[in-house]
């Protein structure tokens, strides 16, 4: 497996297996929220009615669900990169601050995706190379 491995070359096992690491990676490198579970995570794929199909994936904080599109997940880099930005809303305060902020700054200033897109771009490499010695 390498980053640029397709998803759709991956047998739906493999995959889940990948995605689940991943959560298992960011519990031990980036932190656990103290005030919620371990996050629920479930991968999506063809027709999905709960999501745009232009998401990658998204945090549902209200049923602390970590949801993934296959069809935009294209390579492996792109799955482990979107589970780490989704975990990281999961770390945050998204009840109480997410909406004013995305008010105030817009949503691609806002300071929670700014720190979402800066975990996804800085930590990938190293969860892809812990996980690539297990997996």
């Amino acid at each position: 497996m390498k980053l640029l491995t397709k998803t759709s070359d991956m047998t739906f096992s493999n995959t889940t297996g990948l995605a689940f690491a991943v959560i298992d990676w960011c519990e031990k490198n980036i932190g656990v929220n103290k005030k919620r579970h371990r996050p629920r995570l479930t991968l999506l794929g063809g027709i999905i009615d709960d999501m745009d199909s232009k998401t990658y994936g998204e945090y549902d904080v209200d049923n602390n669900l970590i949801s993934i599109n296959l069809e935009r997940n294209v390579y492996v880099r792109c799955l482990i990169k979107t589970i780490i930005h989704e975990y990281t809303h999961y770390l945050q305060p998204i009840k109480s601050k997410y909406w004013k902020l995305s008010k105030k700054h817009g949503y691609y200033y806002n300071p929670l995706e700014v720190e979402a897109r800066f975990n996804e771009n800085n930590k990938y490499r190293d969860c892809f190379k812990a996980l690539k010695k297990i997996l």
